[in-house]
């Protein structure tokens, strides 16, 4: 019976701890494991690379994030204020929902179950561009997006833009904004202390 050894990895058995070239926070190092497959008939000797991680490991910076959003607020990405929302809500008030008027939530289902802007309406940002179309089918209508503090519906905001929507705006501040400025918001849950 002839045992066929082999190296799986194709690099040499590290003789001990080896630093990744590309994880700085983290070591490599090599178990040697026999194993047998089948009856007798192969053995394999294998080098399995293991990575260990220190607790000192930083999680990445979110700054091209954050460089992104500025970039696509500075590209010509409409917003509009709280104030002006409020402006437009005040000739028609904030329960008719306007045929021409779409106001649109992107946030998550947990944040629009707690409290939302009047008249919005949910459609979480993961959705929205399979959506939009069957909401809002004229492409010349005003939209409005909001989050909680205007990151998500600034990409929102472009996406609908690039396809072919006109009037798009986020609100700049988001919900937040709209917060500090004290004006309406409708609960979606009945607080069970209040009754």
């Amino acid at each position: 019976m002839s045992i066929f050894r082999r190296t799986v990895l194709g690099a040499p058995r590290f003789a001990g701890l080896v630093r990744s070239t590309n994880a700085p926070s983290s070591r490599l190092f090599s178990k040697k494991r026999n194993v047998a497959i089948g009856p007798g008939v192969f053995s394999a000797s294998f080098d399995i690379a293991i990575s260990k991680s220190f607790s000192r490991q930083t999680t990445p910076s979110a700054s091209l994030f954050i460089e992104y959003v500025d970039r696509l607020r500075s590209s010509g990405v409409k917003h509009i204020t709280a104030d002006e929302i409020a402006e437009i809500y005040k000739y028609r008030g904030p329960d008719i929902p306007s045929p021409v008027l779409h106001v649109f939530d992107v946030r998550e289902p947990y944040e629009w179950n707690e409290e939302r802007i009047p008249s919005a309406i949910y459609t979480g940002r993961g959705n929205l561009e399979k959506e939009i179309e069957a909401r809002v089918p004229n492409q010349n209508e005003k939209i409005i997006l909001y989050c909680v503090n205007g990151t998500r519906s600034t990409i929102a905001a472009d996406a609908l833009t690039r396809m072919g929507y006109k009037d798009v705006s986020f609100l700049e501040g988001g919900l937040t904004a709209w917060k500090k400025k004290g004006l309406t918001l409708t609960k979606n849950y009945v607080d069970a202390n209040a009754v």
